[in-house]
C-alpha cells in the first residue's frame, strides 16, 4: 500500500484532497483536523501523492470513486497571481526611468509645476515670485522665465504621455494574464511585453 495510505480525506465542496488516510487514522475524528470544514473520508482509495488530486464529485455522487482529476502543481490561479506581482514590479522599474527619483527631487518637480501654473495665470510675472523657474533661466537652452515654464510644461506633458502608455501596456497584460489558459501562455505574455521608450 503506497506510503501507508489506504484512503483519502477530502473536501466535499470542491473535491480537493486534504491528505492521505492511513491505518493509524482509523479512530480519527474529522473535528480534530484543522481546518475541518466540510471534510470527509473515503477508505480503500490508494494514491501515490494524495494532495495532488481532486475527486470528481459528480462521479462520487453516483457511487463511483473514479475518475480522479490531477491538480496542477502550480494551479493557474497561483500562476496568474505571481505573474501580476512580477508585472507590477516591472511597471515600477519602467516608471522610474521617466520619473524623478527621491522624495526631495519629487517635491522640487511638483513645486516647479505649481510655479508654472501660477506663472501662466500671472499677467505681469515677477521672477522673485518664481524662484524655482528663475533658477533655470539661462540653462537647457532657455533665456527667459517663459522659456523655462514652457520647457517644464513640455517635459510634464511628455511624462504624462509615457505614463499613460505604460498603464496601457500594464492593463492589457493583466487582461491577457487573466485569459491565459496555462503557465506557458502567461510566461509568453510577460516575455513579450513592449514598454514605451520615451
Amino acid at each position: 500500500m503506497s506510503n501507508g495510505y489506504q484512503g483519502v480525506i477530502y473536501n466535499k465542496t470542491n473535491g480537493v484532497i486534504f491528505r492521505g488516510y492511513c491505518r493509524e487514522d482509523r479512530h480519527l475524528q474529522l473535528s480534530d483536523i484543522e481546518p475541518a470544514g466540510d471534510l470527509d473520508i473515503i477508505t480503500d482509495l490508494v494514491l501515490e501523492n494524495p494532495r495532488r488530486y481532486r475527486l470528481d464529485l459528480e462521479a462520487l455522487a453516483n457511487g463511483d470513486l473514479v475518475p480522479i482529476e490531477l491538480v496542477y502543481e502550480n494551479p493557474i490561479g497561483r500562476v496568474r497571481q505571481r505573474a501580476r506581482t512580477r508585472l507590477d514590479r516591472s511597471v515600477e522599474v519602467i516608471r522610474q526611468q521617466f520619473l524623478t527619483r527621491g522624495m526631495f527631487q519629487m517635491v522640487d518637480y511638483q513645486e516647479k509645476l505649481r510655479e508654472v501654473e501660477a506663472f501662466d495665470a500671472d499677467p505681469a510675472p515677477d521672477p522673485e515670485n518664481y524662484p524655482m523657474l528663475a533658477a533655470e533661466v539661462g540653462f537647457h537652452g532657455t533665456s527667459t522665465l517663459a522659456d523655462v515654464a514652457a520647457t517644464v510644461k513640455t517635459k510634464a506633458a511628455q511624462t504624462r504621455a509615457v505614463l499613460g502608455q505604460i498603464n496601457a501596456v500594464k492593463f492589457a497584460a493583466v487582461a491577457a494574464i487573466e485569459a491565459a489558459a496555462d503557465e506557458a501562455s502567461v510566461e509568453t505574455i510577460l516575455a513579450t511585453l513592449v514598454w514605451p521608450t520615451g
